[in-house]
């Protein structure tokens, strides 16, 4: 009895002491036994909890506690690793988190009798894995510190019981509800004796964490053997240091299991002082083999990350949405943004200041926006780096949402783009190289078929002007043989100016073309570049206005390549039909990518019943390059595809071998336009009254004929043969001068360089630039005062728009449009 009494004092007193809350509940959830540590965290003490319900103690986690200690009761079920998270009272406003174990108590006769309870507080270390968890899903570098302590290891001793029989029956009476207790929980209680260090208690769970029979270990010292060599001076050393002092001591180490393996132990020591030094030492081990595997684990992954992180050529930076403030930025950007990471932590917003001004308040708006919504974003700009030099830079950031969905870190990434989008300017520049060479051979093709009518117009010429000297000798009325050499001159000016405008070599203008109007013109210049083995025929569904919004040369472009191609194919002649087709609503389904929702689809198509190809040949059609013509460069049918893709359209080309080919083109159709109503220049009039014009022109016969108009409509006329003698009349006259008039092709020193230096003096003065080239080839620029003309025109034309600059000029009035 003596025996048993010692073993219950001081079991009661291990139990009572130690840094983890045990405690025992009656069938009616009554505290029979609690220990100060667990009496403590529920701010009330021990005397308080005896013969009290769980719900009168602990009302705000009763509800959760006492449903899973019923179902002990009730099934004799233990519940392991529960977890509750309360306030306590003895913290009031601090949220802690608390992992528990329920164990049946069995009485003699096998019926449950009550629950013992074992407690942990885990708050710190949810906080650590949580943390941990954290860090790892948003690929954060580094890991900030260890999982915080498994378990408070702080205690009290409950107060000394004052009756010592009082003791004596409570131990005999729970006797049990001990042994239960101690075999019930996952933790492992040790008791040492100190001076001879030999175990003379140890927890039967040794066994299944360690696989040595507790047995094994009481009066041995195996305690350091146990231990992984490379832990083990370390661990004794530390122990023996903190025991010296007297000091309560909590440290991990790896102790070596009877079957070999190495598990991770947490050991939680309790000091016993005698009057002479330390007497004893009582303790709990834990088997924290799982969060070292857990931290081993996110060391691995952090370093994985690092190594991606710190040796990839992209930036990437991770920002505290909440805090505002940078968390980590990548080594690149030292290397792309050219300054120090140092810089950026001071301050986060150091990258801002090197955006081009150009492009910084549409960036950090996007950015600023996106973080508001929640919304990934993409943006690309110009970085002025410190040394002056331009990068490009394509930034990426995503949001990290927390558990509720709050935003609240910002991951990026930001890359130098550079070189790629040099060689997209490149490309682009290939591209446009491509498009005007196969338009120039085009050219070629359609300047054959035109060369016929224009010498046929100089026929009609020469023979109206033979007619004049005849006609003049007699006399006779002029008005039809120079109405005959006006229409042949219009018609050659027409063909020289598409031949132009089409080899023009400047970017697409889009408006509004009506696609009907437009091939129906187009006909005529086709129809005199085929053989007179093919015919063409111009097939509309409909009447009415189809209208795209287009560049017309380039669309001219698809429309020639296509033709010739056509041509090509039948050698031996043939038909080429040209449909034009308006689908609405449910006929645009082939076409739905590219169709208007509200205007529908404009389709064009161009049939042929020549040679076909084969499949093979069809799939290579829009390579460049690819061709099957024994002359010719492979590249009408890409650049063709580039334009159409270009103009947001769309091709099918269907072909049979030996059965002709059908190429469709589509295009978005949008709201109709407008025609414009060719101006009809005035007839030449006396509008000039004796004012004095500059004309510098290297044609003599261009020369005499504008001197000669402008003369006979009222003005004085100065002439000059170059540019240099233009400038030199100009300053000869100068102070009496009220236009000028300049060729833009002039030897010596161009029409717009005379211009130029004139205007720069005399910046009022009016002047027109006359040009066999459009404005866009020759590279003008709209300017108050300066008109372009374009060669051939009509004396009637410039002579009035030469009196309207004049007349502007008096008024003080602003700029004058283009004839």
């Amino acid at each position: 009895m003596n025996d048993l009494a010692t073993t219950l004092t001081w079991l009661s007193k291990m139990y009572r002491e130690a840094p983890i809350g045990l405690c025992f509940l009656d069938r009616e959830l009554r505290y029979v036994f609690i220990n100060e540590w667990l009496a403590k965290i529920n701010g009330t003490s021990v005397e308080g909890h005896l013969g009290r319900t769980v719900s009168e103690v602990l009302p705000d986690v009763a509800a959760t506690a006492e449903s899973q200690l019923r179902h002990v009761l009730e099934t004799g079920e233990p519940i392991i690793d529960g977890i509750i998270e309360a306030e306590t009272p003895s913290a009031p406003g601090q949220k802690r988190v608390f992992q528990h174990n329920y164990n049946a108590v069995v009485g003699d006769d096998g019926t449950v009798v009550g629950v013992s309870c074992v407690v942990q507080d885990i708050t710190e270390r949810r906080r650590g894995v949580e943390a941990i968890q954290r860090d790892q899903a948003e690929l954060e570098n580094r890991v900030r510190e260890r999982t915080a302590d498994l378990l408070q290891s702080t205690g009290r001793l409950e107060r000394e019981i004052e009756d010592r029989k009082r003791i004596e029956k409570a131990l005999k009476a729970s006797q049990a509800t001990y042994r239960s207790l101690v075999e019930s929980t996952n933790v492992i209680p040790w008791k040492l004796d100190w001076p001879s260090g030999r175990f003379t208690y140890v927890g039967q769970q040794i066994e299944s964490v360690l696989g040595y029979p507790a047995e094994s270990w009481i009066g041995a010292s195996t305690w350091a053997e146990r231990i992984h060599p490379d832990d083990r001076e370390i661990a004794t050393q530390f122990c023996n240091a903190c025991t010296a002092k007297g000091e309560d001591h909590d440290f991990e180490y790896r102790a070596i299991a009877a079957d070999g393996r190495y598990v991770w132990i947490r050991d939680v020591v309790s000091v016993i002082m005698a009057d002479d030094g330390p007497s004893e030492l009582v303790g709990f081990m834990f088997d924290v083999s799982k969060h070292r595997r857990a931290e081993e684990a996110l060391r691995d992954t952090e370093l994985q990350f690092r190594q991606l992180a710190e040796n990839i050529h992209q930036v990437f930076w991770l920002t505290d949405w909440v805090e505002k403030k940078l968390i980590y930025v990548s080594p690149a950007y030292e290397s792309v943004f050219g300054r120090s990471c140092e810089s950026l932590y001071a301050n986060r917003h150091g990258w801002i200041d090197d955006i081009h001004p150009e492009e910084k308040e549409r960036v950090t708006k996007s950015f600023a926006r996106a973080a508001e919504r929640g919304e990934d974003v993409e943006e690309e700009y110009r970085l002025v780096r410190p040394d002056g030099t331009e990068r490009w830079i394509c930034d990426r950031a995503f949001p990290v949402r927390d558990d509720s969905g709050r935003v609240y870190r910002i991951v990026g990434l930001a890359e130098d783009i550079t070189e790629r989008k040099r060689a997209d300017a490149e490309r682009r520049r290939l591209e446009e190289e491509l498009r005007h060479a196969q338009k120039l051979e085009a050219v070629g093709t359609l300047a054959a078929g035109m060369a016929h009518e224009i010498n046929n117009m100089l026929t009609s010429v020469t023979a109206n002007t033979e007619m004049v000297r005849i006609l003049s000798r007699r006399g006779a009325d002029l008005t039809s043989v120079l109405d005959g050499i006006e229409k042949a001159m219009k018609r050659v000016t027409r063909i020289t100016r598409s031949l132009l405008t089409f080899s023009r070599k400047s970017p697409p203008r889009m408006t509004p073309i009506d696609l009907r109007a437009f091939a129906s013109g187009a006909i005529g210049d086709l129809r005199r570049t085929m053989p007179g083995a093919i015919e063409i025929a111009l097939e509309n569904s409909e009447q009415d206005d189809l209208w795209i919004d287009a560049d017309e040369v380039e669309i001219q472009q698809i429309l020639v390549n296509l033709v010739i191609n056509a041509r090509d194919a039948m050698p031996d002649g043939g038909r080429i039909e040209i449909l034009i087709d308006h689908l609405r609503d449910n006929q645009t389904r082939e076409w739905s990518a590219v169709a208007n929702p509200e205007y529908g689809v404009a389709v064009m198509t161009i049939c042929d019943n020549g040679v076909g190809m084969s499949e093979e040949v069809r799939r290579k059609l829009f390579e460049p390059f690819f061709t099957t013509k024994s002359r010719g460069h492979g590249l009408g049918m890409a650049v063709v595809h580039g334009i159409v893709t270009a103009h947001g359209g769309q091709m099918i080309v269907e072909s049979t071998q030996g059965s002709g080919t059908r190429v469709s083109v589509a295009f978005p159709a949008c709201e109709p336009g407008t025609f414009v109503e060719q101006h009809r220049p005035p007839e030449v009039k006396t509008c000039g009254s004796g004012e004095r014009i500059l004309v510098v022109e290297d044609n003599a016969e261009v020369l005499s004929s504008v001197a000669t108009a402008l003369e006979a409509a009222g003005f004085r006329v100065v002439q000059a043969s170059d540019g240099a003698e233009g400038l030199t009349r100009f300053a000869e006259f100068e102070s009496s001068l009220r236009a000028v008039v300049f060729d833009d092709d002039l030897p010596i020193m161009n029409g717009r360089k005379c211009l130029r230096k004139i205007r720069s003096q005399c910046r009022s003065m009016p002047a027109v630039l006359m040009s066999g080239l459009t404005p866009e080839s020759c590279g003008e620029q709209s300017e108050d005062g300066v008109v372009f003309v374009r060669k051939p025109f009509g004396m009637s034309e410039l002579v009035s728009t030469i009196a309207e600059l004049i007349k502007s000029s008096d008024h003080g009035s602003g700029s004058a449009a283009s004839a």
